[in-house]
């Protein structure tokens, strides 16, 4: 068996350089809400995530929207 080299990665210096999304579903059951998807938000930067519940996966974008709104009000970073 080969063994996998271990890489330092390194962590981007500004909050918004990257942010992962990571889209998930459809759930086996629906939550209460109606909700059968979510999607993740990670900055590269510090790890931080947030979740969003979606009824649909083409809902992503605008949910990014909404997203990036919260996120220069609460923390005054611009993308």
């Amino acid at each position: 068996m080969e063994k996998v080299p271990k890489k330092n990665f390194a962590r981007l210096v500004k909050m918004n350089e990257l942010i992962h999304s990571n889209p998930c579903g459809p759930l086996l059951e629906p939550s209460l809400a109606g909700f059968r998807y979510f999607v993740l938000f990670t900055y590269d930067y510090n790890q931080q995530s947030w979740a969003f519940f979606l009824k649909t996966k083409n809902n992503t974008l605008e949910t990014f929207k909404v997203f990036k709104n919260i996120v220069e009000k609460e923390k005054k970073y611009k993308f």
